[in-house]
C-alpha cells in the first residue's frame, strides 16, 4: 500500500566498471495528497454546480412551471369536456398528444438538471463542441431572460472535436454567462442595450490549434483593482457571492491545458483615439453603434474604425445599417474574434479591410490614411453630382429636352424637327440653357450635363 518513485543513474566505479545506483523514495504521502486534492476539487466543482443551481433557481421553477401549467391546463379541459360530452375522440386524442408533449418538455428540463448538478467521475471524452454549447445556453436561457438580456451566439462550423468533460465545460460557460446578466443588470442597463454574446471560433496560438470560447456583455467592465484580483478564491465583488465561481472556472479551464483570461474589451477604443490624435487626425468616439448612427452626418469627410463586438448593435449590423443607408463611410473592422468566412463577408460589403488584434500600429495609420483619400474622392464626387442636379433643376422641361439633344449631338435644325419647333426658338433655349449652367462654351455644356466640372 506504498507509493514509490525509482530513480536509476548509471556511472563508472573507482575500478573502472559501470555500475548502477538505484534511488527509491516514499511518495506514499505525496501521492495521498494529490489524491486528496484531486477529490476535493471534484467536491468543490460540483459544490459549484449547485450553488450555480441553486441562484437560478426561481428562473428554473419559471422555467418548469410553463409546462406543468399547461399538462393542467389540458387535463382540466379535458375532464369538463368528458362531464358535458363535448369531446370527440379525435379531439380528445389531439389534446392528449398535446399534454403528453408538454410533460416531455418538463421531463426535459428535470433531466437538463439533474446531469448538470450531479456529482460523478472526471470522464473526458471526445466531444462535439457544438451540443455542449446548445446544453449550457438551454440550461441558462432562462435566467437571461429573467433578467431581460438578450443572447447572441455564434458556434463556427469549422471545430474539432475536444478531449474534454462536457459537464465541466458546461459549467464554466453557464457560469460566464450569468456572471455577464448579473453585470448587465448592476449596470442598469435599457433593455435594448442588454447583450450577452457568446462565440466559439477556432483559433490559432502559439502554432497550435485552439478553440476560443468568448463571453463578453454590454455592462460596465471592471476596474484594474477587480480585473487584478477577479480568479482569486474567495474574492467577491456581489453582497451575496462567495467568491468561488470565477476561481473554480479557471481550475476547470487549466486541467484542460487551456488558459482563461478577462478583459475590458473597450479600452481598445481609447487607446485608438489616443494613437490616431497623436498622429494629428481629428478623432470622436462613441459608446455604442446607436449612439454614432444618431450623430452620424453622411455629408463628413471620414472614415469608421469599428470592432464586431459591441454592446447592443454589433459592428456587422453597423454595416448593414449603413448600406441601407447606401451611406459611402469607409469602414475598417478590428476584432480579435474574427475568421476568414466573417472577413469575406463584411469585405463583400464594402469594407475596406479587416484586421486581428494585436495590430501594428503602422498599418492601422496606413489604413485610416487610404480610407480618407477614399472618403474625399467620394465626397467630391457627390459635390459635383449635387452641384450638377442644383443646375439642371434650373432649366425647364422644355430646355432639358433641348440640352438632351444637343448632348447627343443633334444639329439645331435637327432639334427644331425633333420638337416642333423653330430653329430661332431652339436657338433662344440653347443660350439660356448656356448661361443657366454657367457654360461658355459647347464642351463646358457638355462636361456639366454629364456630370464633370459643374460649379452652381
Amino acid at each position: 500500500n506504498k507509493w514509490l518513485e525509482v530513480r536509476t543513474r548509471y556511472f563508472n566505479w573507482v575500478d573502472g566498471r559501470l555500475a548502477q545506483m538505484v534511488i527509491s523514495t516514499d511518495i506514499t504521502a505525496r501521492r495521498l495528497a494529490e489524491e486528496q486534492a484531486a477529490l476535493q476539487s471534484e467536491r468543490a466543482q460540483s459544490a459549484s454546480r449547485l450553488i450555480t443551481m441553486g441562484e437560478m433557481a426561481s428562473s428554473v421553477a419559471h422555467e418548469l412551471n410553463q409546462p406543468l401549467t399547461a399538462i393542467t391546463n389540458y387535463c382540466n379541459g379535458m375532464l369538463t369536456r368528458l362531464q358535458g360530452n363535448q369531446i370527440t375522440e379525435d379531439e380528445l386524442k389531439v389534446a392528449l398528444e398535446k399534454t403528453s408533449r408538454q410533460a416531455q418538455r418538463a421531463g426535459q428540463i428535470i433531466q437538463r438538471i439533474r446531469s448538470f448538478v450531479k456529482r460523478s467521475e472526471t470522464n473526458r471524452v471526445n466531444s462535439l463542441v457544438a451540443p455542449i454549447v446548445a446544453e449550457a445556453v438551454d440550461l441558462a436561457d432562462a435566467e437571461l431572460r429573467r433578467r431581460q438580456v438578450k443572447l447572441s451566439l455564434f458556434v463556427s462550423d469549422r471545430l474539432s472535436k475536444l478531449h474534454i468533460d462536457p459537464i465541466l465545460i458546461e459549467q464554466v460557460l453557464i457560469n460566464l454567462m450569468k456572471n455577464a446578466a448579473e453585470a448587465i443588470e448592476h449596470a442598469q442597463r435599457p433593455i435594448n442595450q442588454r447583450h450577452v454574446e457568446l462565440q466559439v471560433v477556432p483559433k490559432e496560438v502559439e502554432g497550435q490549434d485552439v478553440v476560443e470560447f468568448s463571453v463578453s456583455d454590454s455592462g460596465t467592465g471592471m476596474t484594474p483593482e477587480v480585473m487584478e484580483r477577479v480568479f482569486e478564491a474567495f474574492y467577491t465583488t456581489k453582497s451575496e457571492g462567495m467568491g468561488i465561481g470565477l476561481n473554480l472556472c479557471r481550475t476547470i479551464i487549466e486541467s484542460h491545458q487551456g488558459r482563461m483570461t478577462a478583459e475590458n474589451i473597450y479600452n481598445v477604443r481609447d487607446s485608438l483615439q489616443w494613437l490616431l490624435e497623436g498622429k494629428d487626425y481629428r478623432v470622436r468616439c462613441f459608446d455604442s453603434a446607436e449612439t454614432f448612427l444618431s450623430r452620424y452626418d453622411p455629408r463628413e469627410v471620414a472614415c469608421l474604425i469599428v470592432d464586431i463586438r459591441m454592446p447592443g448593435i454589433s459592428g456587422l449590423e453597423l454595416q448593414d445599417r449603413l448600406v441601407e443607408r447606401k451611406s459611402p463611410l469607409p469602414i475598417v473592422f478590428i476584432t480579435g474574434h474574427g475568421d476568414v468566412p466573417m472577413a469575406v463577408t463584411t469585405m463583400k460589403k464594402g469594407a475596406m479591410d479587416f484586421i486581428q488584434k494585436p495590430f501594428k500600429e503602422e498599418e492601422l495609420v496606413s489604413l485610416v490614411e487610404r480610407m480618407l483619400d477614399q472618403a474625399r474622392d467620394s465626397f467630391n464626387d457627390s459635390q459635383t453630382a449635387a452641384n450638377r442636379d442644383a443646375l439642371m433643376a434650373k432649366l425647364t422641361t422644355r430646355e432639358a429636352q433641348v440640352l438632351e439633344r444637343i448632348v447627343a449631338g443633334r444639329l439645331n435644325k435637327q432639334i427644331a424637327d425633333d420638337l416642333g419647333i423653330s430653329i430661332k426658338t431652339v436657338e433662344a433655349h440653347r443660350a439660356n440653357i448656356m448661361e443657366k449652367l454657367n457654360a461658355n462654351t459647347v464642351a463646358d455644356l457638355l462636361k456639366i450635363a454629364l456630370g464633370q466640372n459643374a460649379k452652381v
